[in-house]
């Protein structure tokens, strides 16, 4: 499902996907490695502890990815362009205040935890949102949800 998901939003969304993480980046990039995902991700969004030294996460996504892409990079990223996915509560609710961007919740644990259909769906529509036109056409025909039915940018989605 992760490779589907991460076809439509790099081709026909044109989006970047960026990693920010508590875990070291070797252990990312592992991870990433052995599940045939670290294609989807450039070197340069992968943000480890060795990164941003323990720092919020909020933090990174306001200074390290959007303030920095103004000035180092060919793709802009700005909070509407951005959209966060996390397990833990903590960080959903630092980045919910401190980053004006669209935060999921994505559960965690057990049997159901990572993405489901349905936070594939929410990201996929936020997408088509943001891409409009032809693509959002494509991107609309991935999501399950019924037709016509938008999701705002800038909110909580607690999934769980």
């Amino acid at each position: 499902m992760l490779h589907k998901l991460f076809d439509h939003l790099t081709s026909i969304a044109e989006l970047s996907l960026a990693i920010v993480s508590f875990n070291s980046e070797k252990v990312i990039l592992e991870a990433l490695d052995s599940v045939g995902l670290a294609s989807y991700f450039p070197r340069s969004l992968i943000f480890g502890w060795e990164t941003t030294d323990w720092e919020p996460k909020s933090y990174t996504i306001n200074h390290r990815i959007i303030a920095s892409s103004r000035k180092h990079s060919e793709r802009r990223f700005d909070k509407n362009t951005v959209i966060f996915l996390d397990d833990d509560p903590a960080n959903v609710r630092d980045v919910n205040s401190a980053c004006s961007i669209t935060v999921i919740h994505v559960p965690r644990g057990g049997n159901i935890g990572g993405l489901r259909q349905r936070e594939v769906d929410v990201v996929l529509t936020w997408a088509a949102n943001l891409v409009g036109g032809d693509e959002a056409e494509l991107l609309q025909k991935q999501v399950k949800a019924p037709p016509g039915q938008r999701q705002t940018a800038r909110s909580v989605y607690d999934l769980v």
